[in-house]
């Protein structure tokens, strides 16, 4: 007859043991929102995410990415090659419109370009455009109204995504 409770600190070692060595295997891994504990602006909608750095697909309308700062010269946001996180919100062949301070992917309204007016050195008209997303060129977007994402410094070349990103709780 097997005594469970004499065996369970063995039982729950090898599961620890099982665990570990299944996490460590996996490509993903797990990461804090460091910006939320610190009451900074972020753009993860979550305080835990799953990181798989790496590209194993296309990436797809709604999708995280992990990315790379693009350089820009409007002299706001984090420093080119810097980590980025972003919603990927338009893609290849999609086309991008910016009226006044509106954004519209594929004729719909999207949302505006909040932080236009404080941008110094810029007007909101001087955002205004309007093209279709190329081959490896994707449009992405923060959580938050406020981020500084693809509606300023424009779309995302593929060859910056790094990875991909799972929002968890």
């Amino acid at each position: 007859r097997f005594d469970f409770l004499r065996h369970a600190p063995i039982f729950v070692l090898v599961m620890c043991f099982l665990v570990m060595n299944a996490i460590l295997a996996s490509p993903w891994r797990l990461g804090v929102s460091i910006q939320k504990f610190r009451g900074d602006p972020y753009c993860l909608p979550e305080w835990f995410y799953l990181v798989r750095h790496g590209i194993d697909h296309v990436p797809q309308r709604g999708d995280y990415i992990l990315g790379a700062m693009p350089a820009n010269d409007l002299g706001v946001g984090p420093k080119a090659g810097a980590a980025i996180v972003k919603r990927v919100i338009g893609i290849p062949g999609d086309t991008i419109t910016i009226q006044g301070t509106d954004l519209y992917i594929n004729g719909h309204f999207i949302d505006r370009l909040w932080l236009a007016k404080s941008i110094t050195g810029r007007t909101p008209e001087s955002f205004q455009t309007s093209y279709t997303l190329g081959k490896n060129q994707f449009f992405v977007y923060g959580r938050e109204h406020e981020s500084f994402d693809s509606r300023y410094w424009g779309p995302l070349d593929g060859e910056n995504i790094r990875g991909f990103v799972i929002p968890l709780f």
